[in-house]
């Protein structure tokens, strides 16, 4: 195991010193010259519209887990968040009801207020279940993304 800690975003990628990056394990990781780490964060799907591309979406995150990223396209807010089912995390937000019930979430606000159309979906990684909240976590740290409040 390498033990990183993560120190500055350049071109892309994130460079550690002191980190534990045996969770990525799925990411690009190089060695630059100074013996620093690079990581690249190479998102698995990518969904341009959320409206458009509802199908595809629940079709191919069926019974997998991971961690995923909604962008709000009018104003590049985004919110992460994991699932050990994504299928049906995402059928939550595509319910009205479910975003009304959760009106004290900012992301679920912002989906009734814009509109699916005007929010893409990146599941940044698939994972197993037992690594999934430390592998979130990484994400809202290195992210920090406005709607997870």
């Amino acid at each position: 195991m390498g033990f990183f800690f993560l120190l500055y975003l350049y071109y892309g990628y994130i460079v550690f010193l002191g980190f534990d990056i045996s969770y990525f394990s799925g990411q690009t990781i190089a060695i630059d010259f100074d013996n620093s780490v690079l990581l690249s964060v190479a998102p698995v799907k990518f969904y341009a519209n959320a409206d458009t591309n509802k199908a595809q979406i629940l079709k191919e995150n069926r019974s997998k887990s991971g961690i995923y990223q909604w962008v709000n396209l009018s104003n590049g807010k985004t919110y992460v968040g994991s699932s050990s089912n994504l299928t049906v995390r995402f059928m939550q937000y595509f319910n009205i009801k479910y975003l009304l019930r959760n009106n004290t979430m900012a992301i679920c606000n912002a989906m009734f207020y814009h509109g699916y159309s005007k929010f893409s979906l990146t599941v940044l990684e698939y994972s197993d279940k037992t690594n999934l909240i430390k592998k979130e976590q990484f994400y809202l740290d290195f992210l920090q993304p406005e709607y997870n409040i």
